[in-house]
This record gives C-alpha cells, sequence and structure tokens, in this order.
C-alpha cells in the first residue's frame, strides 16, 4: 500500500468509525477551530495504536460554511497531500452527550 493509501484510510477511518469517535470528541473539545493537531493524538485519544502515521500529518476542524450547528468541516493535510469532509457534530453529540462537540 502506497502512503497517500495508508492516508486515506487512516484519516477516513478516524471520519467514520464509531470506534474512533473519542478522537473525534478531543478534535472538538480540546482544540480550537483552524488550530492543527497530530492525527496520532486523536488515534492516541481513542485509545487505538498510531505507531505508522507520521507526525507531520494534521488536522483541524471548522464551523460548517453554512452555519449548520450540527455540522464541521475536518481538514486532514501532510506534505503533499490533504483530504476535507463535512462532519456531522450533531450525530456526535446524540451518541456521546456527556461532552457535547463543537460546530
Amino acid at each position: 500500500m502506497d502512503e497517500d493509501d495508508l492516508l486515506d484510510l487512516r484519516c477516513g477511518d478516524l471520519v467514520s468509525l464509531a470506534r474512533l469517535e473519542p478522537g473525534l470528541l478531543h478534535l472538538f473539545r480540546a482544540k480550537a477551530a483552524g488550530e492543527w493537531v497530530p492525527v496520532a493524538e486523536l488515534y492516541r485519544a481513542a485509545g487505538q495504536p498510531a505507531a505508522d502515521l507520521k507526525d507531520g500529518l494534521v488536522a483541524a476542524w471548522l464551523p460548517s460554511p453554512d452555519g449548520d450547528p450540527g455540522g464541521a468541516v475536518v481538514l486532514f493535510t501532510d506534505t503533499l497531500w490533504s483530504m476535507t469532509t463535512w462532519y456531522n457534530t450533531g450525530r456526535l453529540r446524540e451518541r456521546h452527550p456527556e461532552g457535547a462537540a463543537a460546530g
């Protein structure tokens, strides 16, 4: 598997797998909009291994551009690679009411 495929898989997993939701909760709770955080930190916050993730792979979130309070844009980037997705923070809040997600 080449490096771009690994980045796609690991970042895609972060925004799609329930077992990694604690990492996204960490992103939305502990980090301000636009603040970059290593993706490995998000995996560790979810209690998952992150040894194969480079230090330069980072993520940040921004409020949804349409003002939707139940959504946020999540950005991932490495030197020559990037990925952006819209994330349903409303669903995350419903699944984890003890800690409301931003967005």
